[in-house]
């Protein structure tokens, strides 16, 4: 799978996730940018966990990232976490 650079999101799949157990397309339900702080040759890395809406599998995908851009992720974030799912409801209301 290929990831790409989307600013406040992260990094997002170059081609939607469907779940492996109902075929639904996932939804990106938690983005981190952090150092990985036991392993220095691997830098940064941005974290994401997709979720079915249907049946609720989550699956991590880890996506090692320059701290350029780690650094741009972040800059445009108030918390290294983020929750897309929780900000797309609270905006909709």
């Amino acid at each position: 799978m290929k990831w790409k650079y989307a600013g406040y999101l992260g990094h997002v799949p170059d081609a939607p996730i469907r779940c492996p157990i109902c075929g639904h397309i996932m939804e990106c339900h938690q983005s981190w940018v952090f150092k990985v702080a036991d392993d220095p040759e691997c830098g940064w890395r941005n974290d994401v966990r997709y979720k079915c809406p249907i049946c609720h599998n989550c699956q991590w995908f880890g996506i090692p990232i320059s701290e350029d851009e780690a650094r741009r992720i972040l800059a445009t974030r108030k918390d290294p976490c983020i929750h897309p799912h929780v900000e797309k409801k609270e905006k909709s209301l």
